[in-house]
């Protein structure tokens, strides 16, 4: 399923380029199509990493070509969630906030360097996501960061932190703004509520995983459901096509159909695949 979508992108960028390209010069010739873009449209790129910055804010999932409900749906313990992933965020950004303010006490007691690399580790996931997809399975490891920092924040509250008495020594005005932040933070992470559904691409990629597992039958179940969600989804047919080949005996005749059809969707099919079908159609048939 990757494969095809990989041939695709070599496909279009040998077309693009009008002469045979190396899988290295069809990296090279999207990249340097990316970075042209962003370069002609400055204003565009920056729209689409503020929206990055959001949807990573935001306790609800932007759904791309992954969903972690698919992923529930196989392994249990990702649905255990009993702090929501905005309250995690609005506390953990107050630690860290106070952390920094408090930094002296910090590094005198000795947890300067531990602090600094839960910061660093921060600042990484975060530059990460603006550079790549959004989703929640990707926060995970900052969700663990903000789990660390939110303890602080409830033992600062508390009146004690890093194992010293603290009564909030910050003026007024600091103590605004720094609930005037969480404020915000708050109603980002939970303006728009979680997500729910599975997308046909997710459906199409949890069909991949089980027909590269040579589990037929969950595959097929899933490429169905992305086409229930998408009659118009191109891949999915064809991925029911390889399907219908990988049956005993195959199912030839249903497996062009499926091909025809997805080509008809404007999705290319590989020469080979054509040549492979044709070999079967003209194999002796069991008696």
């Amino acid at each position: 399923m990757i494969k095809q979508q990989h041939l695709e992108s070599k496909a279009n960028a040998e077309r693009e380029a009008g002469h045979p390209l190396t899988w290295g010069q069809v990296g090279s010739f999207w990249y340097k199509k990316g970075t042209d873009w962003i370069v002609r449209n400055p204003g565009a790129y920056a729209r689409i990493e503020a929206l990055k910055v959001l949807t990573a804010l935001q306790n609800g999932e932007k759904e791309d070509a992954y969903s972690i409900e698919m992923e529930k749906d196989r392994l249990e313990s990702l649905g255990f969630a009993p702090v929501p992933y905005g309250v995690l965020l609005v506390l953990g950004v107050g630690g860290l906030i106070l952390s920094l303010f408090r930094w002296r006490i910090v590094r005198e007691k000795g947890f300067g360097w531990k602090v600094g690399m839960l910061i660093l580790l921060a600042g990484i996931v975060w530059v990460t996501l603006l550079l790549f997809f959004v989703h929640m399975r990707y926060r995970i490891p900052l969700t663990v960061v903000w789990i660390l920092f939110s303890g602080c924040f409830v033992a600062e509250v508390g009146g004690r932190c890093f194992g010293t008495e603290t009564h909030f020594t910050l003026g007024w005005r600091a103590k605004g703004a720094i609930l005037l932040v969480l404020v915000l933070l708050g109603v980002v992470s939970f303006r728009s509520g979680p997500k729910t559904g599975i997308t046909e691409i997710a459906w199409n990629n949890l069909g991949g995983a089980y027909f590269a597992e040579n589990k037929v039958p969950a595959a097929r179940e899933a490429f169905d459901k992305a086409i229930d969600i998408n009659p118009a989804f191109a891949h999915a047919y064809l991925n029911l096509a390889l399907c219908d080949l990988a049956e005993t005996p195959p199912k030839v005749a249903q497996a062009r159909a499926r091909l025809e059809h997805a080509k008809a969707l404007g999705l290319p099919i590989q020469a080979g695949l054509w040549k492979t079908l044709e070999q079967m159609e003209r194999a002796p048939r069991p008696n």
